[in-house]
């Protein structure tokens, strides 16, 4: 008991310098300013002694017990241990089950992650998203000045403005309906100029653009005043209009009768998680709020920049400039996701970390405990490979073990988790063959190691072994 205590207080300390250490990275992962003090916390020290108590007590009792009880005679006249020690088997067999169900739990867990993410981050949005910037404007009447200045700076293949980029969790929601009196739907009301179109990529499927020159409202035989939009693929899905080349022309109620002038191929408004909604697209100067630069892609990207800025500063020198790439404002939308996964790589290697060295420590005990037996086996004809088998079968069959329980709680985990997304991937059976392989290989060479090195002794030296 008295070793279980010191090993678990050292543990406790040098646990406390990596928690000072790892401190600074870890609130710059999760954004936050934790702090760590233990000299200043009471309850803490309180709960770090408890700690340390209840671990020593659950680490020490039992073999305590299971020592005690030892006939000292047999051991003494014997190679054996007792026969007390066979009683801890179980429970040597049910902590590398544990351990292994938890590394690889965590593990399958990592992988489906990285993989969800890795989707959004590269799924097609429908639009384009490689070498765009947005910067705020400073004021309303100056567009046409800056924009003129800024197709002479090399690098700026084209400019629009816009309320908001193609994908944003700043757009306006409104509803809409087939006609006035029927039911409502929501709406995503994006408000961009007619450069917004090639800027981004969006595809037209039908219709015309209507252009920033034009009009964007007409007045109807009736005397009425019609707006003309263009909208995406899933609006006509929604409000029944028909195929992209027959819903043109056609009205639907946008607080008013709303025109459809052209329609283009469904892309995403809303982050990954969200499902791709009815979207009109309009034009209103008087609400574009930011610009939206397309850059050539090999441009001298620094030079550029900065002639945007001083251009920028030159006509909005009131406001304080500030640009962000589309695909990094994209990318911060699963910046939890992200965050996530980072976690569960980090406690997956700490986890298979720590199962590896609890199976180090049990080959050893193991290999000790046959050595004789391994000698006479040698003896008799047996072969290196025969040995190892003999060290290593018990462990391997206890991984599997593991792996079949952690593979289906895993997938029951995880499965619920992407439901938070409207795109997401398929669960393959690859991630498990993949996390199975890596595991046991991992096992491998961390049994290998020391069946080797017993498999390979000198029978001689084992059998003279006490």
């Amino acid at each position: 008991m008295g070793e279980a205590f010191i090993i678990t207080g050292i543990s406790c300390l040098i646990a406390i310098a990596i928690v000072k250490l790892s401190l600074s990275p870890l609130n710059d992962l999760l954004e936050k300013e934790i702090t760590f003090n233990p000299l200043q916390s009471p309850e803490l020290i309180i709960g770090l002694l408890l700690f340390v108590v209840f671990t020593g007590l659950s680490a020490g009792l039992y073999p305590a017990w299971i020592t005690s009880k030892f006939n000292p005679v047999v051991v003494l006249k014997s190679n054996s241990s007792g026969t007390g020690i066979q009683e801890l088997s179980w429970l040597r067999k049910g902590l590398v089950v544990i351990q292994f169900t938890i590394s690889t739990g965590l593990f399958i867990a990592v992988v489906l992650i990285a993989q969800q993410v890795n989707y959004m981050r590269n799924n097609d949005l429908g639009f384009e998203t490689e070498n765009i910037i947005n910067l705020e404007l400073g004021g309303q009447n100056k567009r046409q000045a800056f924009t003129n200045e800024l197709k002479l700076v090399r690098g700026v293949e084209d400019v629009s403005f816009a309320r908001s980029s193609p994908i944003s969790d700043d757009h306006w929601w409104n509803t809409i309906s087939k006609t006035e009196n029927t039911d409502r739907q929501s709406v995503c009301a994006i408000y961009g100029d007619d450069h917004f179109y090639d800027l981004y990529g969006l595809k037209l499927l039908s219709g015309y653009i209507p252009q920033e020159a034009g009009n964007n409202t007409k007045v109807d035989s009736a005397m009425k005043l019609v707006t003309r939009v263009v909208v995406n693929e899933k609006l006509l899905e929604t409000l029944d209009l028909g195929s992209p080349q027959e819903a043109v022309g056609k009205l639907f109620w946008w607080g008013g009768d709303t025109e459809i002038a052209g329609v283009v191929a469904d892309f995403n408004t809303e982050p990954l998680k969200y499902a791709i909604s009815p979207t009109l697209i309009i034009q209103d100067h008087n609400v574009y709020t930011h610009a939206s630069i397309r850059l050539e892609s090999d441009a001298h990207l620094s030079e550029t920049l900065t002639q945007i800025e001083l251009i920028w500063k030159k006509h909005f020198t009131d406001g304080v400039y500030e640009f962000q790439f589309l695909d990094t404002q994209i990318d911060s939308f699963y910046k939890s996701e992200t965050r996530l996964y980072i976690l569960f790589r980090i406690f997956a290697g700490l986890a298979i970390l720590i199962s590896c060295l609890g199976l180090w420590g049990l080959v050893t005990f193991v290999s000790q405990q046959r050595t004789k037996e391994i000698g006479i086996r040698k003896v008799l004809g047996a072969s290196v490979n025969a040995i190892l088998w003999l060290l290593s079968k018990d462990f391997f069959l206890q991984i599997l073990v593991a792996f079949a329980v952690a593979s289906p709680v895993t997938y029951y985990f995880i499965n619920d988790w992407l439901q938070n997304f409207a795109f997401r991937i398929d669960i393959g059976w690859e991630t498990f063959v993949i996390t199975g392989i890596f595991l046991l290989t991992v096992a491998s060479l961390t049994i290998s190691v020391q069946t080797i090195k017993a498999s390979v002794t000198n029978p001689v030296n084992s059998l003279r072994s006490e």
